[in-house]
């Protein structure tokens, strides 16, 4: 099972200021949907049926990937997660940010980073059997490039998050945050509602499924155009 603090304790002083607030948080409503996102992540990621959440030690479902891409992974924390999820699940991260993959390689060792663009990635078509792009496309203006190169290269299920608008702007807003943004993250230059995320992503994939994992807008695709 996940201890926060175990983790806080670890890497905390070396996590990018923006992941200490987002993953980090001193309100125990915040932490705790923190940790429903996750199990949300989990559970798209196993296939199992929607808003069923399975603690992070429980076994994985048959039919689990064996092969992921964390496509912008960060710190490595969701990778942390499913690590012990799907227990033998082989991770590969890429990350721009060298002092967040240094973060990511000292809590996972197992797993696999490197520095990389997501629009432009160094792997063979169908390279992975599953990828999770997690809190990505809302900082990029050309961000279909990156999901037609997710698409490519992995052979599974692509499960991406967004912050879901007006939700994620609307809870910051009256949380006093980026007010002079009406809630909006100043790193975000695209917002999605559930409709675009959806035509975005059957513009590349036959089969996506939208649902609301609040403040986040989370899809699971398969099958490719």
């Amino acid at each position: 099972m996940l201890s926060w603090e175990d983790i806080i304790a670890r890497v905390g002083n070396r996590v990018r200021p923006e992941s200490r607030s987002k993953y980090f948080p001193r309100n125990p409503l915040r932490r705790a949907l923190i940790a429903r996102f996750f199990a949300a992540v989990g559970d798209e990621l196993v296939g199992a049926p929607s808003g069923r959440e399975l603690n992070s030690g429980s076994r994985a479902q048959e039919g689990a990937p064996t092969k992921l891409l964390d496509l912008g992974c960060g710190e490595g924390l969701v990778d942390l997660f499913l690590s012990e999820r799907v227990p033998g699940l082989a991770i590969t991260g890429v990350e721009p940010d060298e002092q967040a993959l240094a973060v990511a390689a000292a809590l996972n060792p197992q797993a696999s980073y490197l520095a990389g663009d997501g629009r432009r990635l160094p792997f063979a078509a169908d390279s992975f059997d599953a990828l999770v792009c997690l809190e990505v496309m809302e900082h990029l203006t050309d961000y279909p490039a990156l999901i037609r190169e997710a698409a490519r290269v992995t052979a599974g299920p692509c499960i991406f998050s967004v912050p879901a608008w007006p939700f994620y702007q609307g809870a910051n807003f009256f949380a006093g945050h980026n007010w002079s943004r009406m809630g909006e993250h100043p790193g975000h230059v695209v917002s999605f509602t559930r409709g675009k995320l959806r035509r975005d992503l059957a513009a590349v994939f036959e089969k996506v499924e939208v649902r609301l994992a609040f403040p986040w807008l989370l899809a699971r695709c398969e099958g490719k155009r």
